[in-house]
């Protein structure tokens, strides 16, 4: 919430001892790809402050209806209209807050007072906060049955231990302990073999054709949810 001293007279308010400054609360209308919404929904003033509607972001039509403190929001006929703003209108709507208490506003082109209709509140004084409000279009329901590893959220890596090389001529066999299901992949230089182990414990690969000398060997496991582990170690291969 953007607050912003008013001039008076040419001078700021607050140059006169003990009288508050009034305060203006910024309100933006916007169009999020059709999800028509105020924000922020929720903010807070002082009797005297202004709130200011603006609409420089907006793509489609909005009005600003408003239900003062004490006026029954389902009485439509009670409600003040502010105005109409076209889209991307470069002035605001204004209103002085001249009473402590809820004030409500909505836009009835777009859902109005109704939950996840295009409204929002201002709590003026000193008044016990009611509950946040919810705005805007409701979140589209998950209808997927998928229960696989991003649905379940795994984020830790297969786990490679106790990992031990052999270099023969021309190969490198690899021992190691795996913490769970994955696909393992033995890479020397361009030569690599793979082997997907369906469950954890000990495990073994071999690679063949390796070229002679001392060679860099690098292990990886990959498990379902794509999440990887790597150890990578030196041989003499023979």
């Amino acid at each position: 919430m953007k607050r912003r001293l008013l001039l008076v007279g040419g001078a700021l308010a607050l140059a006169f001892p003990g009288v508050a400054a009034a305060a203006t609360v910024d309100v933006a209308a916007l169009d999020d790809g059709g999800s028509f919404r105020f924000s922020p929904p929720d903010a807070t003033a002082a009797v005297g402050d202004t709130v200011a509607w603006s609409f420089a972001g907006a793509a489609a039509p909005h009005n600003v209806n408003l239900v003062p403190p004490g006026v029954d929001p389902a009485n439509a006929a009670a409600h003040e209209l502010l105005g109409i703003a076209a889209p991307a209108a470069p002035a605001p709507l204004t209103k002085v807050l001249d009473k402590q208490g809820v004030w409500l506003y909505y836009c009835s082109f777009h859902g109005g007072l109704a939950a996840g209709g295009m409204s929002g509140r201002v709590v003026v004084g000193d008044v016990p906060p009611p509950p946040p409000i919810v705005t805007g279009p409701a979140p589209d329901p998950n209808t997927l049955a998928f229960t696989g590893p991003f649905e379940e959220g795994d984020v830790t890596a297969p786990a490679l231990t106790r990992l031990g090389l052999l270099a023969g001529r021309r190969t490198v066999r690899a021992r190691f302990l795996l913490s769970e299901p994955a696909r393992v992949t033995l890479r020397a230089g361009k030569r690599s073999a793979s082997r997907t182990f369906a469950r954890a414990g000990v495990g073994n690969i071999t690679l063949t054709k390796v070229t002679a000398g001392k060679r860099a060997i690098t292990v990886t496991a990959v498990d379902a949810s794509g999440l990887a582990s790597r150890v990578t170690k030196a041989v003499r291969v023979r």
